[in-house]
């Protein structure tokens, strides 16, 4: 009787094991794969040499060697008050890190700790590989099909007197200017800063999985808040510093 009892209760333990390498292994291929993805878009948007749609040099004329501007595309070049390099840190880095930290957090059930700590993980590198690599490459593709004009255009083109063609040398910020739809930094901060905002509100928010009293769950709805109002404010910078029109923000933001 002894021996049936001991054997009854080690048959659920080491079925739980089994099931548990099991789902280490499904997550192994999956973060294989999604590994995979992301390499692959990025080498679709960078590694080939996708030409932007080329608008015409925007102005009216109005005699012999005389034209003007469209003052929509003439304005001055500012400093970007968000880099390209804060953009990745703050955007990309920083919500991805914050969001494996917190997930080492898990339920009161120390069987049900592991399990939690291990399916977060595998899903935010997951969530985060295929979320960026696409997000980069439809607004990649976005840019390039609509050849929108910056404001700073007229600065970066420096057109001939007839405005037929431009004078700059630099050809690679010549495209650039042309990719003023969507705003890549809107996209960025939206994309990354948008999931930690989803995941701190649906894990340590109200009714969350992990949460452990009321007020700390209202205090965390209110923290879940703050990604997306720095995205926002990303996004608004690029209006400030010339690089964008309020469409182009408002529609990378989406």
């Amino acid at each position: 009787i002894v021996d049936d009892v001991d054997s009854s209760q080690q048959q659920p333990s080491s079925s739980s094991e089994g099931e548990r390498e099991d789902d280490r292994v499904r997550q192994r291929w999956e973060c294989l794969a999604c590994w995979i993805y992301f390499f692959l878009l990025f080498a679709v948007s960078y590694a080939i040499p996708w030409p932007v749609y080329k608008r015409p040099i925007p102005v009216q004329r109005l005699g012999d060697n005389l034209y003007v501007r469209n003052q929509a595309y003439n304005e001055p070049v500012r400093e970007d008050t968000v880099s390209t390099t804060a953009l990745v840190l703050i955007c990309g880095v920083a919500p991805f890190v914050v969001q494996m930290v917190l997930s080492s957090f898990g339920t009161r059930s120390e069987r049900r700790r592991v399990l939690h700590k291990d399916n977060d993980r595998h899903q935010t590198l997951c969530v985060y590989l295929v979320a960026i690599s696409t997000n980069n490459v439809a607004t990649e593709a976005l840019k390039l099909y609509c050849g929108s004009l910056r404001p700073i255009f007229y600065a970066i083109c420096q057109p001939d007197e007839a405005y037929e063609t431009c004078t700059t040398t630099d050809s690679s910020e010549l495209d650039d200017a042309r990719k003023s739809f969507p705003s890549g930094h809107a996209s960025q901060a939206w994309n990354g800063l948008f999931l930690l905002t989803l995941y701190l509100h649906q894990t340590w928010g109200v009714g969350g999985k992990c949460r452990r009293s009321i007020m700390m769950a209202r205090g965390m709805s209110f923290v879940a808040v703050l990604p997306v109002v720095l995205a926002t404010w990303i996004a608004a910078s690029r209006i400030r510093d010339n690089q964008h029109f309020a469409a182009d923000v408002v529609g990378g933001s989406m």
